[in-house]
Formats: structure tokens, sequence, C-alpha cells
């Protein structure tokens, strides 16, 4: 069960009015903070509030264990989120957040308390798709090894001793969420899903993102973006107007 706290630690709520119309939800990936999304504060109408979720062990609250268990994760978001859903809201999860949103939807749903208007994965494989092998736990140069392979974080930093020393209980708690997940099967959920992917992405390609379409009961749709697993970044600008779009048609009149 779901229980009620206060706790603004949890989210940066930027963009739109203070009493916006819709909340949009943003989910980090593996090793992000709520700063992933900062220029999305300014991208979108006013009727549209962006609440990014700031998890532990990161920016703010770097001083707190990270979460090594979705579960974990989902349990307490669950209680954090209540406050906020006053009004219509969406999810945008990349990667890990893309999971970690689906999962808290699922989660809201059980505990009756209503479902996103709108979920939207980015680069996220769907829950069924296991990653075998597990890396969280490899040693650290081949840990690191596998970070360089996402394309996720420049070199100078790989290659920083004092920098990788601070980054990688994040990095091994974020990637231990992602691959010691249980696969339940649930019903779809009845709200849409729009899933990004990036024409490159070796990880979570384009047929994979196509199977998150058994995961809703009603409409489905996949949107190719230029760029590898880490096209959030590198083209964020094609990116955020199809977002944009996806928000603007859940304000529209029925």
């Amino acid at each position: 069960m779901c229980h009620l706290s206060h706790s603004a630690r949890w989210f940066e709520h930027a963009g739109g009015r203070t009493e916006p119309a819709l909340r949009l939800f943003t989910f980090p990936y593996a090793g992000g903070s709520c700063l992933a999304y900062s220029h999305w504060r300014g991208a979108f109408p006013e009727q549209v509030g962006v609440s990014a979720v700031q998890l532990p062990g990161r920016g703010s609250r770097i001083s707190e264990e990270p979460f090594c268990r979705l579960d974990a994760v989902v349990d307490a978001l669950c209680g954090e989120i209540l406050p906020y859903l006053d009004r219509p809201f969406a999810f945008f999860g990349h990667s890990m957040g893309g999971l970690i949103a689906y999962e808290l939807a699922c989660r809201l749903r059980q505990e009756r308390l209503g479902e996103p208007s709108l979920l939207m994965v980015s680069g996220t494989r769907p829950p069924h798709l296991r990653w075998s092998p597990a890396t969280y736990d490899l040693p650290d140069d081949e840990f690191i090894e596998t970070l360089r392979q996402l394309n996720g974080m420049p070199d100078e930093i790989l290659c920083n001793p004092d920098a990788m020393e601070l980054l990688l209980p994040v990095l091994r708690a974020d990637f231990e969420v992602c691959q010691t997940r249980e696969c339940v099967e649930r019903p779809p959920l009845h709200c849409p899903i729009v899933a990004f992917c990036g024409d490159a992405d070796e990880h979570a390609g384009s047929s994979t993102l196509q199977q998150w379409r058994r995961y809703t009961g009603t409409r489905f749709e996949l949107h190719l973006i230029p760029g590898d697993h880490f096209f959030i970044r590198s083209h964020e600008l094609d990116l955020l107007p199809l977002v944009r779009e996806h928000l603007m048609s859940l304000l529209q009149p029925a």
C-alpha cells in the first residue's frame, strides 16, 4: 500500500503555471539526475508543468544511499508522488527511467490511484526482455568498458579515476535495478504508450521497442530518432517537438 509523504526532495518542479493543467513527470536514465531534463523546463506551453524525478545518490541527494532494487524505487516513489496526482499527468522515462515509469504506472493502478494519461518510454527495453548477462557486478575495468560501449559518458570522465570513484556506486546500483528486476505478467495499461528509439541504438533498437505494444490496451506509437542509445542528449532537439505534440494532444477537448 502506498503511504502519503510530503517530501519535496524527490521532484524538481519547473516550467508552466504553478497550477498546470497537466503534469509531466520525467525519470532519469542510469547514473542520471533531474538535470538530464533541465532543457525541458521551457520546452512546453505553460499549461504543462515539468516535474523531474531526483533519485537518491545524485545531485542534491548525493549523500543518500542509491536504490539497487526496482521494487524499492517504486515503493518510495508511489508515496512521494501522491500529492501531485490531483490533475492529469504523463510519464516520460529514458532507459532505466522508462522501466521505473512503467512499474510506477502499474503500481498506481494496482493501488487504485489512477494511471497516467500517457506513458512515454525512450530507449527502454520492455520488461519481459531481461538483460543477459548482468553487468552491474563486473570488475571496474570491465564495467567501465560497458559504459563506454553505451556512449553515455565522455572518455575524459571514464578515464578519470577520481570521477569514476564517485560515479561508479550509483551507476552500479542503477544497473542492478535494471538487471535484477522481476518480470511479472500484468494486464495491459489503459493509457497509450509512445516509444522513442535511436535509429543506431544497438541496445534497444526499433524491433525491441516495438514490443512495448503488448503493454497497452489502447494506442501504441513508435518514433525513430537519429542517434544511438543516448539520442536523448545528442538529438534532444529532434525529440522535444514530438514529446510536445503528444502532450498537447492530451490537452485538446475530446
